[in-house]
């Protein structure tokens, strides 16, 4: 279980440096579209860089987000198996001890139809000290 923790950890941080991307870029857009023409061209040309780092840091973080819900799927998946394992362990455990009980009765049921009950009646008369 410390790895799948250690993965969900890590999923966590992808994500929530995926979400700081994107914002970071929704934060540039407003300012980027204010600047001039011009000004953008010049900036776009030293800049480029940093928008494809950005870009890839994005797709990056995609594919970790991902694999994260992959992980999140994968231990939804174990948890109801497990449920399932415990439900049907349950089932065999009462079908077991419901076959040892019926062969519990008839083994009562034997004993109680022995012959010896029906002898020991028999004798009515009872004689002191034996």
């Amino acid at each position: 279980m410390p790895a799948s923790c250690n993965r969900l950890r890590w999923g966590y941080h992808c994500s929530t440096q995926l979400y700081t991307k994107i914002l970071d870029i929704q934060a540039h857009v407003p300012c980027y579209l204010k600047k001039h023409s011009v000004t953008q061209l010049f900036s776009d040309m030293f800049k480029k860089d940093a928008w494809d780092t950005l870009r890839r840091d994005i797709e990056r973080f995609e594919v970790s987000e991902s694999r994260l819900a992959d992980l999140f799927n994968a231990v939804e998946t174990r948890e109801r198996l497990e449920s399932r394992r415990t439900a049907l362990d349950k089932c065999l455990m009462w079908q077991t001890t419901t076959a040892r009980d019926e062969r519990a009765k008839k083994l009562f049921r034997v004993l109680y139809t022995c012959p010896y009950n029906g002898q020991k009646e028999s004798n009515y008369k009872r004689f002191l000290g034996v």
